[in-house]
């Protein structure tokens, strides 16, 4: 399902804040760090009882890979996740869950699954430096590993920031360039040049 522009843009700001405030500058977001940070509980299937976990797995077709829980104000919200999955997979379903979590999605349709499946891209590899990678001529491939990725969301992120340098009149907005002046700050020790990334486009 394509979402507006408007809702694209909170899903981005929302999950670049997220990076901001909870100080993750690097490349690779620690996601596990992040939910106890956010004061969320994570549980793998394998930490659940026989009971629990059979009654899970029957309904994967409507849970996929985790879902979340908000019992009442004196319990910690709950991320529970199939550990048996892929790390990458893993780390995608945490992310894809802190997404309901934030917006404290009901419905759990078709809707609010690409919400949550955009913000969670969104949150692992941000689009503002997936473009400054591809400008300093990384592939999909060197975008998997620095953002410990799977091949797949490495490449749906690779195809967006492209579209964005070859067919837009590129500029990122002010929320990007916020998140994008701390990162290079820490990373680098250097102000964050916009002119001078985007005169590097091929």
């Amino acid at each position: 399902m394509i979402l507006t522009k408007e809702e694209y843009s909170l899903l981005d700001q929302t999950a670049l804040q997220l990076r901001i405030d909870y100080n993750f500058l690097n490349d690779e977001i620690n996601v596990f760090k992040l939910a106890k940070l956010m004061n969320v509980s994570l549980i793998p299937y394998s930490q659940i009882n026989v009971h629990s976990k059979d009654f899970i797995l029957k309904r994967q077709d409507k849970i996929g890979d985790g879902f979340f829980i908000i019992e009442n104000e004196k319990y910690a919200p709950r991320i529970f996740y199939n550990d048996e999955k892929p790390y990458f997979r893993i780390r995608f379903t945490i992310c894809h869950e802190i997404e309901h979590f934030i917006f404290d999605d009901k419905v759990n349709d078709e809707y609010e699954e690409s919400k949550a499946n955009h913000f969670a891209r969104q949150l692992l590899i941000p689009s503002c430096l997936v473009i400054m990678y591809i400008l300093k001529g990384s592939d999909i491939y060197d975008l998997s590993y620095k953002f410990n990725v799977s091949l797949e969301v490495a490449c749906i992120a690779y195809a967006h920031a492209k579209k964005r340098i070859n067919y837009t009149e590129h500029k990122l907005d002010d929320y990007e360039t916020e998140f994008m002046n701390l990162y290079y700050e820490k990373n680098y020790g250097i102000e964050f040049d916009d002119y001078k990334l985007l005169s590097n486009k091929k």
